[in-house]
């Protein structure tokens, strides 16, 4: 049961009473409830790993905050919102986006480009490419090189004759060290 204000002795209160109603109060609205019962037995495996996952991601933005460099990064990512420790943790949570993949000017020859749109909550750190023939074999692989916003070209430094069937292997990670694979067919 929701209500705005009770009287001016609850008003802003929170918390357990007589272990009978819990109170709690968010942005100025007073919500009545049932008390939580308490959880019997172990905590399920997903349960926890998630646990995990979010102590890490308040682990990471901690370091943010101490850390010179990666906090500038953030900062300047932050906007209007000016909250580096809650846009930290979201990085961290967060894996990259590979957003679209550009072969137009890749032809099987030296030098031709493959690009890709990755984004990111705050910022791609890097981009590889791995590029295999039909059969399967690494025909060459190495680091993209950011374009303004969003966009990474790689260039080819080996021949492929055979271009139908080339599987291009995209990665895109981010400051917190997510990784996000995708994978494209010629």
């Amino acid at each position: 049961m929701k209500q705005k204000n009770f009287n001016f002795i609850s008003t802003g209160a929170s918390g357990l009473y007589l272990d009978q109603v819990v109170l709690k109060n968010k942005d100025g609205k007073v919500t009545m409830a049932k008390p939580p019962k308490k959880r019997t037995g172990d905590p399920h495996p997903n349960t926890l790993a998630a646990q995990q996952r979010m102590q890490r991601a308040f682990v990471y933005g901690e370091l943010v905050l101490t850390n010179p460099l990666k906090k500038a990064i953030y900062e300047d990512a932050v906007g209007s919102r000016k909250n580096i420790y809650k846009l930290a943790v979201t990085d961290f949570l967060n894996a990259p986006q590979i957003r679209a993949v550009d072969n137009i000017d890749y032809t099987g020859s030296p030098d031709g480009r493959l690009m890709v749109l990755a984004t990111d909550d705050v910022k791609v750190a890097s981009v590889t490419f791995e590029l295999f023939d039909a059969s399967g074999t690494l025909i060459e692989s190495g680091p993209a090189m950011p374009m303004e916003r969003s966009g990474w070209w790689y260039t080819a430094t080996k021949d492929n004759p055979s271009l139908t069937g080339t599987r291009v292997v995209i990665s895109a990670t981010d400051l917190p060290g997510n990784t996000t694979v995708h994978e494209h067919t010629l």
